[in-house]
């Protein structure tokens, strides 16, 4: 394995296998059992499973053509299992010809469990040991440990499927677990490849590539993938020519029964030479119809002789392999065929339209102007067509680019990325910013569930706060101490009077979530005040227009954990203020600033307490995982609150449940900020109500469900005539189901201010959530007055009755809500207190003064701020 990246021209490793049947899972690593006969030379070979016999096919082959004197053996009862699927006897009667008449010499075929045929082969006899049976973590471990005193002192163990992460599979939990007794390497291509040296005489050739260093590892893994790559182009070329020669069939019968009608119909015109037009019509119509057959007969034979005079491609050469054989363009013009297009067409769509993975929005917003109103049509059928060429992403986390440079095939005409992507995902990534194994072991209700797991984070993980990649490990952190020892000197002089570094988690989008439009507020004040400012988002998800506008407002913008870690390296020592938003934005970034920024004051910014929402969901759904998740977070919000300088809070009430988790700790609130834009038009001039939020957020979710289910059907009652406008980013398809002559399900809206003018009463039915309610903020700041839940009302201190209604069940929510809308001096008078209200308590005004007081420099130690502690802000 000197040079990893390349083979002699006579190594066997560029074979074409003869045998390639419809079982593709093997076909990948092919080419690495080729490589392990060649270099090991074993005296006795077994395979523990082998149905279509592929890979049993290829170990022979190998020993076939290097003329080896080993003994082979297939261990299997050909009955098949529950992953691989259960058959009939007519596997085994073709798999038997095909070996006897080929491998008879030398290789035997024993159909028995595999318990029955240990017992066969003598202790300490067996070189190479291939295990594809039950795939199950007891199945798999059991064969080990079974055949493992039949191993010889130079044995090799093969385990496939070691990178399915299926919930029925367990062979990648053995290979964690056994890998780390012996020495061993690992593809990860083609559900995965497990190479153990388990013998204490392994092969020199075995040991090189066990003890390969990582850079020869990736090369030695990316060779190999390429070459299984070409297994599998080698094995969709042949099943394409045989569809081919069955097209050829078709077209020949449909000739010949059209010369045998021209035939009839000449004979009748020379009988019947005086018949009518309307006969002449039709001989003529045949002649043409044939003349047309004819026509496509020559196109298939033409390529038919250009198959054949090319067919020489697919045969062993010594030499680099031809690629673009007459069977690939052959290939690649079937594929073209209009009816099969249409047919894989409507097949891929239908695929994407089911995984969850498509976003039309995320889609469309990436096309230029001219492109949108064409995509909106049918946004997947867009994206198959024209967007996929064109690397435009169908979600925020596949990377067209980056995956097709991993996944070859799937670039290969007539195939689409997110597709591949779709079959393949539970033991691939769609994009550097999606971990897939590691975002399986992080959150393991995703593995239960079965879902897929990006279309998961997508639904729900996205606003649950969950991440995605890799969180610096404890050895980065190490690293980072090392260097900052190094850079001792530099970190001496103190930084710049008040420059603040801002932490979050995306790029803000203030028109579509309550979080970024409080952050956004909190960078204009500190612009405002005169601190120079650094945003950074955790992720890499391109957004433009929200960054610029950011960028507007004087402040860098850097994206990505990459670009932040080297910015804090060089720029750490300037910082005065580190604000960390969000609990796993905390643990992320904390060890790098602690590091680096080390005149920096760290501030925990909770948004809202994470905890408290996810447990008051739980009471109302009674879901186990959600409580164990809620229980997640709060250790991880009781961390950050300890291990910071400051804590903010959203409101009052939150500020008072950290102080009773961790006692000592200093918790300021920072709340919404809000900008009073009331309108002037009357109660007469305005009807219907209105919900707005995000969607992607559960809690929104489940108060448009209860409100349309349990109270809307009781104001109508009273106001037949009354509709509820429902606005919001991301409205999932039960909400959309909703839509009927009294719901009208809108989705994102760039512009709300107009509903907001027409709307007369503001409903926000909230049965479980924490910290202040943006959209609660948002109605009053537009002087529409609004009906609410306990939990709605809370933190943004309201009075019922004074600045708003606030009930608690059905019956009194509906009652509510009918007496805002007819009683217009009630309206008129919670419309007035309430834009009063936030007025003094939540706007710019009222919160500028405290956050001067939060993020002043004081003429004390570095990393210390001056000034009495701000209890409250607001």
């Amino acid at each position: 394995m000197k040079d990893s990246s390349s083979f002699p021209v006579e190594s066997i490793v560029l074979d074409v296998p003869e045998r390639l049947s419809d079982v593709t899972s093997w076909h990948g690593h092919i080419p690495f059992a080729f490589w392990c006969v060649e270099a090991l030379r074993p005296r006795v070979l077994v395979e523990l499973g082998t149905h279509r016999g592929d890979s049993y096919s290829a170990f022979c082959q190998a020993v076939q053509r290097l003329s080896l004197p080993t003994s082979c053996f297939a261990v299997d009862t050909w009955a098949g299992d529950p992953h691989a699927g259960f058959y009939g006897e007519e596997i085994y009667k073709e798999v038997r010809r095909y070996h006897d008449e080929r491998f008879g010499s030398f290789s035997s075929l024993i159909r028995s469990t595999f318990d029955q045929a240990v017992s066969s082969f003598a202790d300490g006899s067996i070189d190479l040991l291939h295990v594809d049976g039950l795939h199950t973590y007891d199945g798999v471990k059991h064969d080990f440990e079974t055949w493992l005193p039949k191993l010889s002192p130079s044995a090799v163990v093969l385990f496939h499927d070691t990178n399915v992460r299926l919930p029925e599979f367990g062979v990648w939990r053995f290979w964690d677990e056994i890998s780390g007794r012996y020495p061993h390497f690992a593809f990860p291509h083609s559900h995965g490849l497990g190479v153990l040296l388990v013998g204490g005489a392994p092969p020199e050739s075995a040991l090189r590539l066990a003890s390969a260093s990582p850079e020869d590892a990736a090369r030695i893994r990316a060779t190999f993938a390429q070459l299984g790559g070409r297994m599998t182009d080698i094995a969709e070329r042949r099943r394409l020519a045989l569809e081919f020669a069955a097209l050829r069939r078709t077209v020949e019968q449909q000739s010949a029964a059209s010369e045998h009608c021209v035939d009839s119909c000449a004979r009748a015109h020379a009988e019947h030479a005086r018949q009518s037009a309307a006969a002449r019509d039709r001989i003529k119509a045949c002649q043409q119809a044939l003349a047309e057959t004819r026509r496509d007969l020559a196109r298939v034979n033409t390529g038919l002789d250009s198959l054949r005079e090319r067919t020489e491609a697919l045969h062993p050469v010594r030499g680099r392999p031809r690629w673009r054989t007459a069977l690939e363009r052959a290939a690649q013009a079937l594929a073209s065929h209009g009816p099969l297009r249409m047919v894989r067409l409507r097949k891929y769509s239908a695929l994407i339209r089911s995984s969850g993975l498509f976003q039309a929005d995320h889609y469309i917003a990436q096309l230029q102007l001219g492109d949108r109103g064409r995509a909106r049509k049918d946004p997947v059928r867009h994206y198959l067509v024209h967007g996929a060429a064109a690397g435009v992403e169908p979600n925020p986390f596949f990377d067209t680019a980056w995956y097709v440079a991993r996944h070859p095939e799937a670039g290969a005409p007539g195939k689409n990325p997110l597709v591949h992507y779709i079959r393949n995902q539970r033991w691939t990534d769609p994009g550097p910013g999606f971990d897939t194994k590691y975002y399986l072991d992080r959150y393991p209700d995703v593995a239960a569930s079965g879902a897929s797991p990006l279309a998961h984070h997508l639904a729900h993980g996205v606003q649950q706060g969950r991440i995605t990649t890799p969180l610096p490990q404890p050895s980065r952190a190490l690293a980072l101490s090392n260097e900052l020892v190094g850079r001792a000197p530099q970190l001496v002089p103190d930084p710049g009077p008040g420059r603040v570094l801002v932490c979050d988690v995306w790029v803000l989008t203030p028109d579509q979530d309550s979080g970024s439009v409080r952050m956004f507020a909190t960078l204009k004040l500190l612009r405002a005040l005169g601190h120079e400012v650094t945003f950074v988002s955790m992720s890499t998800e391109p957004r433009p227009r929200y960054a610029n506008d950011i960028r507007d407002l004087g402040i860098e913008v850097i994206q990505g954990l990459a670009d932040a870690f080297a910015h804090l390296s060089a720029e750490g020592h300037r910082y005065r203020f580190a604000v960390l938003s969000r609990p796993d934005v905390y643990l992320c970034f904390l060890p790098a600033v602690r590091a680096f920024a080390v005149h920096a004051t760290v501030i925990y910014d909770t948004v809202d307490l994470h905890w408290v929402r996810l447990e008051r969901a739980a009471a109302l759904s009674g879901d186990p995982s959600q409580r164990a998740e809620a229980a997640r977070f709060r250790a991880i919000e009781r961390l950050a609150a300890s291990t910071a300088d400051r804590v903010l809070a959203i409101s009052a009430e939150e500020q008072q449940t950290l102080r009773a988790e961790c006692p000592g700790v200093q918790v300021d609130v920072l709340p919404n900020i809000h900008e009073c834009r009331p309108t002037s038009r009357s109660w007469a001039d305005r009807k219907d109500l209105m919900f707005i939020g995000g969607y992607d957020h559960t809690p929104n979710v489940d108060a448009v469900e209860w409100f349309v289910s349990e109270i809307l059907p009781r104001v109508r009652q009273r106001l037949p005539e009354v509709v509820l406008h429902v606005i919001g980013s991301k409205p999932p398809a039960k909400l959309l189901a909703l839509a009927s002559p009294c719901v009208d399900v809108l989705g994102y809206v760039p512009d709300v201010e107009p509903w907001f003018d027409a709307t007369r009463v503001f409903v926000a039915p909230l049965r479980f959530g924490a910290g202040m309610k943006g959209k609660i903020g948002q109605a009053m700041s537009h002087g529409v007055p609004l009906v609410t839940t306990p939990i709605g009302a809370e933190g943004m201190q309201l009075a019922h009755g004074e600045n708003a209604l606030v009930a608690g069940d059905a019956e009194a929510f509906a009652e509510a809500v009918v007496r805002l809308y007819q009683d217009e001096l009630l309206w008129a008078r919670i419309a007035k207190s309430s834009l009063q209200h936030l007025q003094r308590r939540f706007s710019e005004h009222a919160v500028r003064d405290a956050l001067a007081a939060l993020f002043t420099v004081a003429e004390t130690p570095a990393g210390t701020v001056a000034g009495a502690p701000a209890e409250y802000i607001v």
